[in-house]
Parts: structure tokens; sequence; C-alpha cells
């Protein structure tokens, strides 16, 4: 999150959020998670929605003002390079994304810019997450809001930009960070706060994959169901990669797609890790991973041929076993090419 800012302006951040995390009460049934593992790119520039019409896989023209939503970038083979949620402010766009994607993002993006009028470079938000039962009285009262916004919508005040998830009681917003200071004592009053484990887990939970450095470039958008979770807009026309991306979504021959799966902590994995059928073929891979402290487990996405009558293994040998759970959202294609 802070590798392009000074040293001394890094750390004071990290003492902030330091402070914060040992403050906070660990049993509020709200959560809010510091997400130091995202960065957000701007872009600005009177060509910017010319521009990325062009580049990514959200329809442009249809991201109105103070809206938000999921979108993908690829190269010409149609290989995602990067998974983000595109913020239109009105005046300018934010990509928010891993921070592992964002210098490979940057230097893609410039590449088709010489003939736009545009500018791509790291904006100055930090980004964070919220749910939990009540979370929307937690959100009013730390930031004094008396109200908030609906499925895809955006808020913006002096300090922050904060919308809702589409499922469930969940919102993110992006606080600029000379101002996080100032938000100390509304944090550690109205939030359990952790560093992104509880927004990961609940991503993981809904089945909305994300890229990471380790694989991108790896997966056309279907393995990772980003026609299913309204990230690939097929009406929009051409952008980088779309021959492929449409013509794959007509024959519906991608066999694979993402999975949560439940992988005891007995064991140690990585991403790219493979998962394995009865007869030790490999039949897809771990994509993400995170610890549910809880329940003592690896939570992950992995991209996997899977019957609902299979059993899945994490090592060849075909002894130990893993749980697949149900994807919680339906996948048509032949509908999805309508979006």
């Amino acid at each position: 999150m802070f590798s392009d800012a000074k040293n001394t302006i890094a750390n004071n951040i990290q003492d902030i959020i330091n402070n914060i995390l040992s403050k906070s009460c660990t049993n509020n049934k709200c959560n809010a998670s510091i997400l130091t593992a995202y960065s957000t790119i701007l872009i600005t520039g009177e060509d910017r929605e010319k521009f990325l019409q062009g580049q990514i896989s959200a329809n442009m023209t249809e991201l109105s003002s103070l809206s938000c939503k999921l979108a993908v970038a690829c190269d010409y083979k149609g290989r995602m390079y990067t998974t983000f949620r595109i913020v239109n402010t009105g005046e300018n766009y934010l990509l928010i994304m891993h921070e592992s994607l964002i210098e490979d993002t940057i230097n893609t993006l410039k590449k088709y810019a010489p003939f736009f009028k545009v500018k791509i470079e790291r904006s100055q938000y930090i980004s964070v997450g919220f749910s939990g039962a009540k979370v929307q009285n937690a959100i009013n009262n730390a930031f004094k809001l008396d109200t908030l916004p609906e499925s895809g919508q955006v808020q913006a005040s002096e300090d922050l930009l904060i919308f809702k998830m589409n499922k469930g009681n969940v919102f993110q917003c992006l606080l600029a960070i000379d101002k996080l200071e100032a938000y100390t004592k509304a944090f550690i009053e109205n939030f359990s706060v952790d560093t992104g484990n509880k927004w990961c887990l609940n991503n993981i939970y809904d089945v909305i994959p994300e890229l990471r450095s380790e694989i991108s470039y790896k997966y056309i958008p279907q393995y990772l169901n980003q026609t299913s979770i309204d990230a690939i807009s097929f009406r929009k026309g051409c952008f980088t990669g779309q021959e492929i991306i449409t013509r794959t979504q007509n024959l519906a021959t991608v066999k694979q797609k993402t999975y949560h799966v439940t992988i005891s902590n007995n064991n140690t994995i990585n991403i790219n890790d493979a998962l394995f059928d009865s007869n030790g073929k490999v039949i897809g891979n771990i994509i993400q991973i995170e610890i549910d402290h809880d329940n003592k487990n690896y939570e992950v996405l992995a991209v996997i041929k899977y019957n609902d009558d299979q059993q899945i293994f994490i090592d060849s040998s075909a002894k130990q076993i893993v749980k697949v759970h149900n994807i919680p959202y339906n996948m048509n294609a032949k509908d999805e090419l309508n979006k």
C-alpha cells in the first residue's frame, strides 16, 4: 500500500493503524477491515471515460457519476492481469485492487494512454471494508453520516467515499490517508478492527474471486466466475481481449470455475497449489487463501473442474479430503451474454 510513499509517512500510517488495532474492541459485532493489502489507482483527464471503455470490461457509458461496480482488464488473449472495483466520483475514476497488481496495471494501462488526455497514478486513499448486523449504525456514528448509499451507489464527503456492496450488509470506503488519524477514536469505539482478514473471508464465502500477482495473466474471466458476478459487459463493444472472452461465453466451453473450499490448517498451502481427484489427477488450483482463526481452517478459492458427487483432495494420494461448498449465485452463460 505504501511502496511509493516516503518512509516517514509510511511508518506514521502504520503506527496509526497499529494504535487502532491495539485499542479496538475485539468483541464488537461490527467489523472494520483496514485493507493494507489493497491500493487504488486514480485516473483523471477529459478522455478518461473513452480511454477506459476500450481497456476494461465495464461499460463506462453506464457507470454514472457516484456509482461503482466490479470489472477486469485483460491482455489480447483475454487473460486477466487485474480485477478491481471501479468508482466514478464524477470528476475521476478510482480502481481498487490488490497491491500486488498495482504497478503492472499502471504500466500496462500507460502503454495505451499516449493518444488520450488521461493521467494514471496511485491515489492517496486507504480502503476500509465494513460488515456486521448493525454496521450501518456503526458507520453513521463513526463518520457522522445521516444516510448511507444503496447497492452500487457512492456517497461522497470531503474526507471519504463510501459505497455498498451488492450483497448483504457490507460497505466499503475510501478514506484520505492524511485523515486516518483523525478517525482513530471513531474506529476504536465503533468497530472490531483488523487489516483485512474478515473482509477477505467474507469475499471467499461469497465466492467473489480476485487476482493476486501470482495468478495474473493465467485465467480468462470465466474461470474466476467474473461473468456471473457482473464484472463483464458483453454489450459494451470492444475492449482488449473481448473477442476471445465473448467467443468462449457463446461456446460455453469452460469446464472449470471458482469454488469456495475449506482445508484443514494441518496442511501447508500456497496460491497455485494443485487439488486432486480420487485418482490423483490434478483438477485445478488454489487462487486465494485466508485463515479462519475461529475454526482453525484455511478458507480458499480454487479454480477446479468439479461435480457435486465428486470428492476432492489436497494430496495426490487421496488421503486428505477437502470440503467444497456450493456457489451462492446462479451461473448461466446465455443469460450473462445479455448483461
